[in-house]
């Protein structure tokens, strides 16, 4: 119980002191305000009834979003209110790793060195990719928050009692956050690394003693994924013998364990590890401001160290301070995912290389005031940045209302649509492939509504009909025969904007080329 007094105590500390909490405040609304109060649907936002009531996320074995969800009763896109509790759990994630960065630390550490932690972490970029899709935003945040608790459980547990029960009931509770979204392994690992430091610094400590935490905080992480395993395997054996498994959908497997890999030479696996990670690291560096920030503190950081090194021949410190980079790597490489997929443990390590920086400087009488200076410059960036990012998806989503809004009132002035469904077509190759993330979050909702899913246009009729229409469903046949005339027509039918047939309107999107 002294333990959990103690963080009471440090949680005071930061709730208490006006400079943190004001500051973080404004910080916070600065990055969110604007996407609290000006709402985007983005391609995730409309299939709540697919993800929430249906077995789309159950059938991709994330049944702790499935139930927090259900839990919550957060079954449709909720403007404002859930936006607003994420940003919320932002300043809460910044709070409780200050609590424990304190504790660790004690005084040595000034009020402004967590304010600057603080609002790097709540301000990061990056935060965005997963902040405009409701169907997830919560679930990280919430997902991360368990993680690390179970984080700094362990390891004063370890350093302090050491009881085996706490360590099995850890790894019992990873296996929550681990079923909401399996990137935040990751961050337990990342969260490890930066743990081993923090302890090596601010007292001695044996390698052998660190090795063992190591050890032990790795086999509590197995056994969270392996019951997560267990109990996705035993999820899908019920649904599939419930014939309720929905086989069309699944988030992104592992590019190492496809059929293409398999049948590539080993110039082409070699080729294909370049083009999918390497290649898509650099370019995140020289185009994204998020990723070009941790790139540059993680080069500051490792020179910083080598100094250090040199003068104390301490390698332990640098060991620790290249598994907190590149343990933040692990999923690129073993799933070929995107950044945005990973994003938060990088969002921890940007915040946490921040606050080395400016420790590392602070101590010196002139140049302290050069890295406050440079730490403010760049959180404001930040915040600009961030919230530009939610103005370019709120820019999107009033273009994609324009289109719904067009389209309606065009369908009901010349078509019979009371007694005919809507169906919207778009060239498959006309499509843009928006792979630089920063340029507007994602793709056209209503181009992608016309390939999502197994069924045909459901998300597109779905998103027309969130402006206040109340436009009929095409039915699976009913679209395979359209699409078979379509092929079987001429160029000038293709071509038009609207047609209406003898029991399907169809919509050409490809009349809008801004989308």
């Amino acid at each position: 119980m002294k333990i959990l007094n103690d963080y009471k105590e440090e949680i005071k500390y930061f709730i208490n002191s006006k400079k943190y909490l004001i500051t973080i405040i404004i910080v916070a609304i600065l990055s969110y305000g604007f996407t609290v109060t000006h709402y985007s649907i983005g391609i995730d936002d409309l299939a709540f009834d697919r993800y929430v009531h249906g077995t789309y996320i159950l059938s991709a074995k994330r049944w702790g979003t499935w139930l927090l969800y259900n839990v919550l009763q957060i079954n449709e896109f909720t403007p404002f209110w859930l936006d607003a509790i994420v940003a919320i759990f932002m300043v809460i994630i910044a709070v409780v790793l200050c609590a424990f960065i304190r504790k660790q630390y004690k005084d040595k550490i000034g009020i402004w060195g967590y304010v600057i932690f603080s609002s790097l972490l709540i301000s990061n970029p990056l935060i965005n990719q997963f902040f405009i899709f409701q169907s997830t935003n919560l679930t990280i945040v919430v997902s991360n928050l368990i993680t690390l608790i179970c984080g700094i459980v362990i390891f004063e547990n370890y350093f302090g009692e050491n009881k085996k029960f706490i360590n099995i009931v850890c790894g019992l509770i990873l296996t929550i956050p681990i079923s909401m979204y399996e990137s935040c392994a990751q961050t337990y690992i990342v969260f490890l690394f930066i743990t081993m430091f923090i302890k090596i610094t601010q007292e001695k400590i044996s390698n052998k003693k660190l090795f063992k935490y190591f050890c032990l905080s790795i086999m509590v992480l197995i056994i969270g994924i392996a019951v997560y395993f267990v109990t996705g395997k035993i999820l899908i054996y019920i649904l599939e013998k419930n014939d309720i498994l929905n086989k069309n959908f699944a988030y992104s497997k592992s590019f190492w364990t496809s059929e293409e890999f398999k049948e590539m030479s080993l110039i082409e696996k070699a080729e294909g590890f370049y083009e999918k990670t390497l290649l898509e690291i650099f370019v995140h560096i020289y185009e994204y401001l998020p990723v070009a920030v941790f790139a540059i503190m993680s080069v500051l950081t490792i020179v910083l160290e080598c100094i250090k090194m040199i003068k104390t021949d301490k390698v332990s410190r640098m060991i620790m301070v290249l598994g907190t980079i590149f343990s933040n790597f692990i999923l690129i490489f073993l799933l070929v995912a995107v950044l945005y997929r990973i994003q938060f443990s990088w969002i921890i390590t940007t915040a946490f290389l921040g606050l080395y920086i400016y420790e590392s400087f602070n101590s010196r009488r002139y140049l302290k005031y050069i890295i406050r200076l440079v730490a403010v410059m760049l959180i404001i960036i930040q915040t600009r940045t961030l919230n530009q990012y939610f103005y370019n998806d709120y820019k999107r989503d009033e273009k994609e209302k324009f289109v719904a809004n067009d389209i309606a009132i065009n369908v009901m002035k010349n078509c019979d649509y009371k007694n005919k469904p809507i169906l919207c077509i778009a060239n498959s190759k006309n499509v843009k492939k928006r792979y630089l993330i920063n340029l507007d979050n994602g793709n056209s909702v209503m181009e992608w509504g016309a390939f999502a899913f197994e069924e045909y246009q459901i998300e597109t009729t779905k998103f027309i009909n969130e402006q206040g229409y109340e436009f009929l469903y095409i039915t699976e046949e009913q679209a395979k025969e359209v699409y078979k005339m379509l092929r079987e027509s001429d160029e000038e039918i293709r071509a038009e904007w609207i047609t209406e047939l003898d029991e399907v309107i169809v919509v050409n999107m490809d009349y809008y080329d801004f989308l």
